[in-house]
């Protein structure tokens, strides 16, 4: 039953309302959450009242509206009067108070904690401006026509969906978006009735609606996360029960952007369901056998979902087409390996040589590398994987891309992880020259491979743009931990890999100094999830220095113990203060209660 506001409905639909006890909508019988007139009209929204019980969206849109209008006017006008800028409550009865002030020389990191402050401020305030304008309508019914925001359509009009991509863009390669920009911005700004072929697919555009809402910060903006959520859901269970070619390539990029949302809001379960769905899909129409030296006449894997040879994947159209196939596999390679790795849980893309499953996709490139036309055709795969883990040469044109590295990073930290895992499960290997040839072998890959990469100091925001600066610091985050997981199951028998896993996790806290975390807004939420391992490592280290320091009665701390207590201060202060814009709000609250903090 509808809670009303009377037990008898027909005393509200014929005595008249107070004022603000009907619905905005249609000024009704005042029933709540929906009133007669609104569930009669089959209205999608709950109704909306303004009687002081509970703020509306549109209140909440509203105050936005106001105070981003005066920061945007302070943003473009740098050079009027630098007093504060006071607003006043609109529906405060009276004087009319203020209800807070902004001034010049503050910044509102509360509703720009991810985007730098002119983008978020300008888009938001278009955003909240058009939702005022009752322009697009819903179905229509007999008793009313009523009037509903942008969100409530499947498509918005262009210039919405024109801010919403321009919001998303600096977040893309963190979020694995793998697609070309520019073209997938032209046909995401192409009229409804252009060729269905070359628009973005219903699920892909709904998902970056998800995003954006995310993004935002906004209360009234995260409040429209669920109906995003809703229809990218919906729409990906139908793309899925009849995989069209041309929607593929958009079928997974949805896929990783949906598991990395499930992955910030600390919903795992779902997040890897997202992730292995992804791989499956790049298994299933051969994404790992582009450009193979080898017969493509290859059997489906376990893993295929194709229903019928319809599905096939026709040849690209051209380079950059091909390039965004073979950055779409590498991209869904990081998320699983990244998972896998994090959570304990086995991979969906193996790496071993069987030539049903070998990878032999070359090296994903960066997208201006394809445009420029780099992706020649002697570029070919061979079993790129073990070929990168034998430390075979890579072709000097391969390879170095930030998602190549990031993906060789992935790779070594899975093999470092694997070999930890077999000392782990049978000790007796330390003994074993075999086991101490490998772990040598790739203690020093390993090393050389961290050499290769941009130091921290050359991370320069001024050459250097902030997703280019986050993607190098994933990079050597990752690898670094590769150097602490290999090390890390001898640390209590073996003092030289005590002092390198503990001297590699210190070494991570360093970068994450120099690049000042803080400052940087979104952080993935895979390198949260590795920095909170790092946390607990050095958090116990410590542990173990101050008891063995309470056994031997040795006194106060030295110094190694209090360095490292320093370090472990700095990465929590940096997690803690970028948690409010990444994920793991889980994360934070462990922190907070470690005893080595007080």
């Amino acid at each position: 039953m509808i809670p009303s506001l009377s037990s008898n409905p027909s005393d509200l639909s014929s005595n008249s309302l107070q004022r603000g006890r009907a619905c905005l909508a249609c000024r009704c019988d005042g029933a709540r959450p929906t009133c007669g007139q609104c569930i009669r009209g089959d209205r999608i929204d709950d109704c909306e009242y303004t009687d002081g019980q509970t703020r509306s969206r549109t209140q909440m849109l509203e105050d936005d509206v106001a105070r981003l209008q005066a920061r945007i006017h302070e943003l473009e006008h740098p050079d009027e009067a630098q007093a504060p800028i006071v607003l006043h409550n609109p529906y405060q009865q009276g004087s009319g108070s203020p209800v807070g002030a902004i001034s010049a020389s503050s910044t509102s990191s509360a509703s720009s904690p991810v985007t730098s402050e002119p983008q978020v401020l300008s888009l938001v305030y278009f955003m909240l401006m058009y939702a005022k304008a009752p322009s697009i309508h819903s179905r229509a019914s007999s008793d009313s026509n009523v009037a509903t925001s942008w969100w409530n359509v499947e498509e918005p009009p262009t210039h919405i969906v024109q801010a919403l991509m321009d919001n998303f863009i600096p977040h893309a390669s963190e979020l694995g978006f793998f697609l070309n920009i520019s073209r997938f911005r032209d046909s995401l700004l192409s009229p409804a009735s252009f060729d269905y072929l070359h628009r973005p697919s219903p699920t892909l555009l709904n998902v970056l609606f998800l995003w954006n809402a995310h993004l935002c910060q906004s209360d009234a903006f995260v409040a429209l996360e669920p109906t995003f959520l809703s229809r990218t859901l919906k729409h990906l269970a139908i793309a899925l029960s009849n995989i069209q070619s041309h929607q593929l390539l958009h079928i997974i990029q949805a896929e990783l952007l949906l598991s990395y949302y499930f992955l910030r809001k600390d919903r795992f379960l779902e997040g890897r369901y997202h992730c292995s769905a992804a791989a499956s899909l790049v298994l299933s129409f051969n994404l790992h056998k582009i450009r193979s030296v080898h017969s493509q006449s290859v059997p489906e894997t376990l893993f295929s979902i194709r229903g019928n040879d319809e599905a096939e994947l026709p040849l690209p159209s051209d380079t950059i087409e091909e390039g965004e196939r073979i950055n779409a596999f590498w991209s869904v390679l990081v998320l699983d390996k990244c998972w896998a790795v994090t959570f304990g849980v086995p991979s969906n893309l193996s790496t071993n040589p069987l030539p049903g499953i070998r990878v032999d996709t070359p090296w994903p490139m960066d997208m201006y590398a394809y445009e420029s036309g780099q992706l020649v055709p002697t570029v070919q795969g061979n079993d790129t994987i073990q070929n990168f883990l034998s430390s075979s040469p890579d072709n000097a044109d391969q390879g170095r891309s930030l998602l190549a590295l990031q993906c060789k990073a992935v790779l070594l930290l899975e093999k470092a992880t694997g070999l930890a895992e077999q000392y782990n499960a049978d000790p007796r290997l330390g003994d074993s020259s075999d086991y101490r040839t490998q772990f040598c072998a790739l203690d020093e890959f390993i090393d050389t491979f961290q050499k290769s990469l941009p130091r921290p100091a050359q991370f320069d925001s001024a050459t250097r743009t902030q997703a280019v600066i986050k993607m190098l610091l994933m990079v050597h985050v990752i690898a670094l931990t590769a150097t602490v997981q290999l090390h890390h199951i001898l640390m209590s028998r073996n003092t030289a890999s005590n002092q390198k896993s503990i001297s590699s996790a210190v070494a991570i806290v360093n970068i994450v100094d120099v690049v000042k975390v803080k400052d940087l807004g979104y952080l993935n939420p895979l390198l949260v999830n590795l920095l909170a391992a790092i946390v607990h490592i050095i958090g116990s280290e410590v542990s173990r220095l101050r008891s063995l320091r309470a056994n031997l009665a040795t006194g106060p701390a030295g110094r190694g113990e209090e360095s490292l207590v320093d370090a472990l201060r700095r990465l929590v202060g940096a997690l803690i203060g970028a948690t409010g814009v990444c994920p793991s709000h889980l994360f934070q609250r462990k922190f907070e209660g470690l005893p080595l903090l007080e």
